[in-house]
């Protein structure tokens, strides 16, 4: 993992030959996580926007613009919760010997290995620290 952050990507490759509109993808950490698609009056995104503690935004039919303001708010968000984590929340949680907190993701050293958090580590991490504040 490089960064959590959700961005909007065409996906003009998923497109069936009847859709006149373009399809859409949510990813994140270069995964698609959610399809976005166009359905008789707006584009619906399926599951929904993710957001940093695990729970989803399920929008009904809207404009794209919404669904980046939408995303871009999960972002901010993201960013907000961060802030709480501090090295010593991430050794409780995680065991570890050495954290790293970048702005761009959180490096964690086990001994013999050391990895990025994934999205799934993040959102347990986060969940546990809007626990102790």
């Amino acid at each position: 993992m490089k960064k959590f952050y959700l961005r909007l990507v065409e996906a003009p490759r998923r497109k069936a030959v009847c859709e006149k509109e373009m399809r859409y993808e949510i990813h994140s950490e270069e995964k698609r996580i959610a399809d976005v698609f166009y359905n008789m009056r707006g584009y619906c995104v399926n599951p929904g926007i993710p957001y940093s503690d695990g729970s989803f935004l399920r929008l009904p039919e809207c404009s794209l613009s919404q669904i980046r303001k939408e995303i871009a708010a999960s972002n901010r968000e993201h960013k907000r919760v961060m802030r709480l984590i501090t090295p010593e929340v991430v050794k409780r949680v995680f065991n570890c010997k050495e954290v790293e907190i970048h702005n761009n993701g959180i490096w964690i050293t086990i001994p013999q290995s050391g990895h990025w958090l994934t999205l799934e580590e993040t959102i347990r991490l986060i969940k546990f620290a809007s626990e102790l504040k």
